[in-house]
């Protein structure tokens, strides 16, 4: 029998765990009990035994009753407490995520990553607010992470194999997987895992994730509503994505937004919105889809992440095009100046680069403490006005920056486009009297308490 996409089974089991790991992440006996040489045994035989099983007759709610029948047949017997443990196992290893699956339904955990085989190469996860652990669990053998790999990327169609050492998928969830194997990877294989983790996040959430004070962030909500084309920039795991989220939540309810992601993470709240995304059946990628939203009458399009240069030039394109009021993309870069000129080496031209209103920078990033404890850092630490000049060139125009003594973002400059589009918007309302409206009513909002903030 061939196993779905919904049911497929690791045997032997090929993964182990250390019960009392020094500073692991920690994975209880209530989820992961420790088993014996004769229990291990047992499993794997039930597992064999499941997969003779039709699979319209099977459901895990049965595992009990088949635990039960099994031990019966063959003239076991085993305590209540050992049915309880050899159920949990059973259970995992009849989930897509098989013993992964634990970790994959951990809300705190962003990401999963297994650089190799054995006790030495633990599944480690970046933990939301503390960076990198350890975990105590480990795969035992290549074969059965293989199969493992496999599993999670069936829903997408796709394998690692030794025809094919790469993969990248889709996980049903909208987490993002990679994974190798030799001779692509040299010396294992690895696995990483990126979580999807839904978060509806709200200005007043978002200011208590000290990302951003309420000053610079209540003039990123006016350059929002004046219609100003934004790129946000930053490094992997710096909160691009949340940031967007965030700021397109800014905008009117009523208007037509047209989403183009490679995996779709954007959750807002405007209900005209229509989502794209690429299909390697159908052999249309991001480029392609941004191109079709110039037929689409949006009134804003949102370009989930521009990775390359087909897919700037396409961006650009709609842009260029005037697209209703507003067009916004993140990109990958550590400041405004690099990634105008990431752009340049794309093939965009100069003045075409001045229609770009806006470039947001943020940043991840670990900060030492004077205690010797480590934090890791998420802000947003330029917002900059792009300012074609006479001579054909561009300047940026720093608004706020980063301030390492102070640890946090302060006013450089004053506004010279955002100010002029919105009195272009808004007439009968001065920019700077509004601004500091605004500012005072996000400032009553804030709470003092901070919390870390988590990347996406």
């Amino acid at each position: 029998m061939h196993p779905s996409p919904e049911r497929a089974f690791t045997s032997p089991l090929g993964w182990d765990w250390i019960p009392h790991a020094s500073n692991a992440y920690p994975i209880s006996p209530a989820q992961l009990p420790r088993l014996s040489h004769a229990e291990t045994l047992l499993v794997q035989r039930i597992l064999a035994h499941i997969e003779t099983i039709p699979e319209s007759s099977f459901h895990p709610t049965q595992l009990q009753q088949i635990i039960r029948d099994y031990c019966t047949q063959n003239h076991l017997l085993i305590e209540r407490e050992q049915e309880c443990e050899l159920m949990r196992v059973l259970e995992w290893h009849t989930l897509p995520g098989g013993i992964l699956q634990i970790l994959l339904q951990d809300p705190t955990l962003e990401e999963i990553a297994i650089a190799g085989i054995g006790e030495t190469f633990p599944v480690r996860v970046w933990v939301a607010g503390e960076g990198w652990r350890d975990t105590p669990l480990y795969f035992t053998d290549a074969a059965p992470l293989i199969t493992q790999i496999n599993r999670l990327a069936l829903h997408a169609g796709k394998r690692l194999s030794h025809a094919t050492p790469t993969l990248n998928a889709r996980l049903h969830d909208g987490s993002r997987l990679h994974a190798s194997m030799p001779p692509v990877c040299v010396h294992a294989i690895e696995l990483t895992i990126r979580k999807f983790v839904f978060r509806t996040t709200d200005a007043t959430t978002f200011m208590r994730t000290s990302v951003i004070a309420p000053r610079p962030f209540a003039f990123l909500q006016l350059a929002m509503q004046a219609d100003a084309n934004l790129l946000l920039i930053g490094n992997t795991g710096s909160g691009k994505t949340t940031s967007l989220n965030v700021l397109l939540s800014c905008l009117p309810a009523h208007e037509r937004f047209i989403l183009v992601e490679e995996t779709p993470e954007l959750q807002l709240a405007q209900p005209h919105q229509i989502r794209l995304t690429p299909s390697s059946s159908a052999k249309l990628e991001m480029a392609e889809l941004i191109r079709e939203t110039l037929r689409m009458r949006p009134d804003r399009v949102v370009v989930g992440e521009i990775r390359f240069p087909e897919e700037a030039k396409a961006f650009m394109e709609s842009v260029l095009a005037g697209q209703g009021k507003g067009t916004y993309a993140t990109f990958h870069g550590y400041s405004a100046a690099e990634a105008l000129a990431r752009l340049r080496q794309f093939g965009i031209l100069e003045q075409d680069l001045g229609w770009l209103n806006l470039i947001v920078t943020q940043k991840r990033w670990t900060q030492h403490q004077a205690d010797h404890s480590i934090k890791e850092m998420r802000a947003i630490c330029e917002i900059n006005e792009i300012i074609p000049t006479k001579q054909g060139k561009l300047k940026l125009n720093p608004i706020f920056l980063w301030d390492t003594a102070a640890q946090q973002l302060l006013p450089k400059n004053k506004s010279q486009l955002i100010c002029q589009k919105w009195e272009w918007n808004y007439p009968h309302s001065p920019f700077n009297e509004h601004w500091q409206q605004l500012t005072h009513a996000l400032q009553a909002k804030k709470p003092t308490a901070p919390i870390s903030a988590r990347g996406d």
